[in-house]
């Protein structure tokens, strides 16, 4: 068996119902691969055609958002006349990659380029291996990391579903999506956990240190009233993970993630509480002030 690298972009697309046709990207894989909605497909490829071979593996790239590897597939067979590779998806883990995916940060210096479809990973897959989130080699590591805590890993997609509760949690995905790549690039290890009916949305630890993240969508206006819930609600986890032995002595690192930027002048009032800002960008994540935030 060999293992192949797909760097997707915007000139792919899924068929999801008759005339209807999708982009792929991080979004599409999550609401309609994970949904069971597309199992087989069959993309082209420019380069390594002829080594391709039914039951080799595929992980399936992409540079937007910083993102990375996204999902797993398995090559069922080729049309050399088109020079099309079919594919069948791995639905479980593709939801773990997208819960938890390999960031481009971490894959591209494994990867000389060019990188057309397709890569050959046979001189880098055992490190590619020890950074997929259903190996032993990574739960191990988050276990070590975030045990201490009693967090656990943050191990689901969320699928879009209109209205409700459901259509909230899309949009803390939305937010909260590129900060856990950021995050994990960077080498901390992410969870949550709870605190009774409480439950921050996001911890990451790296070694000493402790980040907790919250996650505002601005529904309309300059974002204060989120940022004046959000800063409530970071003191408060900070303040419980500190009535722990475990985590008292440790950095606490607060930082709310919102889903546009928010005025300049709400910036400049968390930043100067010590919380630090940021929202998703095309480029993945972009921080109000990067120099105040020593997270590298």
């Amino acid at each position: 068996m060999s293992s192949w690298l797909y760097p997707i972009s915007s000139r792919y697309y899924f068929q999801v119902k008759r005339r209807r046709r999708v982009r792929t990207s991080y979004e599409s894989i999550r609401d309609y691969v994970v949904r069971g909605r597309i199992q087989h497909y069959e993309w082209d490829v420019r380069n390594n055609f002829d080594k391709v071979r039914p039951g080799d593996e595929l992980f399936i790239y992409t540079g937007d958002g910083k993102r990375g590897i996204i999902a797993y597939a398995e090559v069922t067979g080729t049309i050399p006349r088109t020079r099309l590779v079919k594919f069948r998806f791995d639905r479980a883990k593709t939801a773990e990659l997208l819960a938890d995916p390999v960031p481009a940060a971490l894959v591209l210096p494994l990867i000389p380029p060019p990188r057309a479809p397709l890569v050959n990973l046979e001189h880098r897959i055992r490190q590619i291996r020890t950074l997929l989130p259903w190996t032993a080699a990574h739960r191990s590591r988050a276990s070590k990391a975030l045990s201490p805590l009693n967090l656990r890993p943050m191990t689901v997609a969320l699928a879009r579903i209109q209205g409700g509760l459901r259509q909230q949690r899309l949009r803390h995905d939305l937010i909260l999506g590129p900060v856990r790549t950021d995050l994990k690039a960077k080498g901390f290890q992410v969870g949550t956990r709870s605190f009774g009916q409480l439950r921050p949305d996001l911890v990451g630890i790296r070694g000493r240190e402790l980040l907790i993240v919250e996650a505002k969508y601005i529904e309309r206006g300059e974002g204060r009233s989120e940022a004046r819930e959000g800063i409530g609600q970071l003191l408060e986890y900070s303040w419980l993970f500190r009535s722990e032995r475990e985590a008292r002595f440790r950095p606490h690192i607060l930082w709310l993630a919102f889903s546009s930027p928010p005025d300049p002048r709400v910036q400049d009032f968390l930043e100067s509480q010590g919380v630090h800002v940021c929202w998703p960008s095309h480029g993945g994540l972009k921080l109000s002030d990067p120099r105040r935030v020593r997270t590298r």
